[in-house]
């Protein structure tokens, strides 16, 4: 009877060996394949996440493919492979998970013809990738340039002050013209305070005050029977 090339793990003769192979085959187990397909559909977490990607997305997303016209979804691929980005600092593109969240719920991409998730297993993935991406917000908020202190110019000045108040003033007896930008005067980036223009407002602001409730020094006294 012919015996079996590999050892048993019950020999007597071959009982470390047998043992040795055993733990082997009980650590590799199904193999990696197995278990990144496993992963991909459960991403729930940046493991599975990137196991996701791996799976749907990498094979067409690469450098090879840069600039090319896709001819499954009939768009460019873009500048941006899944190679340059990395789940584990969403962040990082956040403009790019951004869009690929809007692809995920619009259900383009993976494309048609290609390999696809199942819809909840996409769904896990668009939530995760959604969660990360707020988190990311929170985390590093960008609130864009910082805006240039704006005031009102010489016109928005008189309008507040007759809409506010019901008084009417000719601002242009107050307060200096204001600079203009491409034929505009209301500009933020021209609409700057120096000290001086501060005082000038501050003085409009204490002779309008008086126009609309008056002086508490009395001009003349009158007696009434």
């Amino acid at each position: 009877m012919e015996r079996s090339a590999v050892p048993s793990c019950t020999g007597r003769g071959s009982a470390p060996a047998g043992i040795a192979v055993c733990l082997a085959l009980s650590v590799f187990g199904p193999g990696e394949a197995g278990r990144a397909s496993t992963l991909a559909d459960s991403p729930t977490d940046l493991a599975g996440a990137e196991a996701f990607v791996s799976t749907y997305c990498a094979g067409c997303h690469t450098e090879r493919t840069k600039h090319v016209r896709c001819q499954r979804c009939h768009t460019e691929h873009g500048d941006v492979t899944f190679a340059d980005l990395d789940l584990a600092d969403i962040g990082a593109h956040a403009e790019m998970w951004e869009k690929v969240v809007v692809q995920l719920r619009a259900g383009m991409m993976p494309p048609l013809d290609a390999r696809r998730p199942r819809a909840d297993v996409a769904d896990q993935f668009r939530a995760w990738l959604t969660t990360e991406l707020d988190r990311a917000a929170w985390e590093r908020p960008d609130p864009g340039p910082s805006p240039v202190f704006r005031r009102l110019n010489r016109s928005e000045y008189q309008n507040v002050v007759r809409d506010l108040l019901q008084v009417e003033i000719d601002a242009a007896h107050y307060l200096p013209a204001d600079d203009s930008s491409h034929g505009f005067d209301n500009m933020a980036g021209t609409l700057r305070l120096s000290p001086l223009l501060m005082e000038r407002y501050l003085a409009a602001a204490k002779a309008v005050s008086r126009l609309a409730v008056g002086s508490a020094e009395s001009t003349s006294n009158r007696t009434y029977h």
